[in-house]
């Protein structure tokens, strides 16, 4: 047995990530011993080279949900297409990865099974880090809610209060109040940089309404509430907007539209318990999405959190989805920046291109389900690392990257080396291996 490395030999000779392997067994002859003239012994040769490959980080990771059987599902007629990174799955049952689709992406990762799966796929790997998993121990706590303005007070159109808070009523008690607008245009008045919405459904069937000015950072709550969007309302963040919901929930639909781009400063929007359960984004409509996360401000890097307290009980349909339609150019939906959600079932349909090209998506969920006859692609990751090198503030977790005035987290802010293949951001990198599997990839060229 000779072993070379780089192989000496073939199409990755002088390959220094490559090995051979040449095996030289001589055999006595058997039938062939009738011809004396070949000699008493035969000669067998056997080479074979093998080249380890760098698995490309992970961009979509489905964690597996209990009485789940897979974490990544492609149902039939769906396509999945990731261009510079890894599809991975967790779960750990021969279905953990179920593609009745079709999945494109460099490799595709299974710690348990991969139905349906062409190459290149590999299974029963071990399991791919969580680069999220300290946030689960984290708490955010809803703000004090005063200074509260009765909900039938909310105008019909133009400017909002300055830093306007809305409840049911004047002291915040009793049930929940509606605000219904379904036409004219709502403003935000200069100087102002919060909103609270307490126990009121802010139902937008018509109009449009605009949180949060040009080259402003603001601090939206919604404690005991609901945004709702329906028809072809628009809900536009003109400046950065740090949106939090505790027991609340957001939703779309019909032609209803979220405009939350990188021109603007873009949008994190946060789901947390608050003193309920926690909510979480459902957005049923084909109208358009744009949510690019901010690189600065509370939560710089993340586009949607949903805390682990998000109960999601048989992966209901209505629970959480993030729907458009690839229609016309103007109604695709985009996403840019880190969306995690450990506990929940995250349903894509009929989306477009997710991701612009200037950011990337990096998706962590329980599960993650592409529904028929949608297209979710991860297309502008040229560069899936280097893309994160202005989100490093937020993955180490230094001090003053949660919290603020309106609402705080309490966790643990020192995250440096907490997962696997973090550089020192004081030199301006950051790795995203840590959402690699342990293993590396071995194969076999020839």
């Amino acid at each position: 047995v000779t072993i070379a490395s780089p192989p000496t030999n073939g199409s990755l000779a002088a390959d220094e990530d490559s090995v051979e392997v040449r095996v030289v067994v001589t055999q006595p002859r058997t039938l062939s011993a009738l011809f004396p003239s070949l000699g008493a012994n035969q000669t067998i040769t056997g080479t074979a080279v093998a080249q380890v490959q760098s698995n490309n980080p992970a961009c979509l990771l489905g964690l597996g949900i209990s009485g789940q059987a897979s974490a990544v599902t492609v149902n039939a007629g769906a396509t999945l297409t990731v261009n510079s990174c890894n599809v991975a799955a967790n779960a750990t049952g021969p279905s953990a990865i179920a593609d009745s689709g079709t999945i494109s992406a460099p490799f595709t990762i299974s710690a348990g099974g991969c139905t349906g799966c062409t190459d290149p796929f590999l299974t029963y790997q071990a399991a791919a880090t969580n680069p999220f998993s300290y946030m689960d121990s984290a708490t955010y706590t809803a703000p004090a809610v005063s200074g509260c303005r009765a909900a039938n007070t909310f105008p019909a159109s133009g400017n909002l209060p300055v830093n306007p808070t809305y409840c049911s009523n004047t002291t915040n008690t009793g049930g929940t109040a509606n605000i219904n607008h379904s036409t004219g245009a709502i403003t935000t008045a200069s100087g102002t940089t919060s909103f609270t919405f307490s126990k009121v459904n802010l139902n937008m069937t018509g109009g449009s309404i605009t949180l949060c000015a040009a080259n402003t950072v603001c601090t939206i709550n919604f404690v005991d509430a609901r945004f709702a969007l329906s028809n072809a309302a628009i809900f536009t963040c003109a400046g950065t907007c740090v949106m939090q919901f505790f027991n609340s929930s957001f939703t779309t639909a019909n032609t209803s539209r979220i405009n939350c781009n990188a021109s603007s400063g873009g949008c994190s929007m946060i789901f947390a318990q608050g003193s309920g359960t926690t909510g979480a984004p459902s957005w049923r409509s084909s109208g358009q999405v744009l949510l690019n996360a901010p690189t600065g401000g509370t939560y710089p890097g993340i586009a949607i959190y949903v805390d682990k307290n998000f109960s999601d009980a048989g992966c209901a349909a209505s629970r959480m989805n993030i729907t458009g339609t690839t229609a016309t150019t103007s109604a695709t939906t985009n996403i840019a920046g880190i969306v995690y959600a450990p506990t929940a079932c995250m349903r894509f349909g009929a989306v477009g291109p997710t991701g612009t090209t200037a950011n990337c998506i990096a998706l962590v969920a329980g599960q993650i389900i592409v529904s028929a006859s949608s297209t979710l692609n991860f297309n502008s990751c040229t560069n899936f690392t280097a893309n994160y090198t202005s989100w490093n503030r937020y993955l180490r977790g230094d001090p003053g990257v949660f919290g603020g005035n309106n609402g705080s987290y309490n966790g643990n802010r020192n995250t440096r080396g907490r997962g696997r293949g973090f550089s020192d951001p004081l030199n301006g990198t950051i790795e995203v291996a840590v959402m690699r599997p342990q293993s590396r990839i071995v194969r076999v060229r020839e």
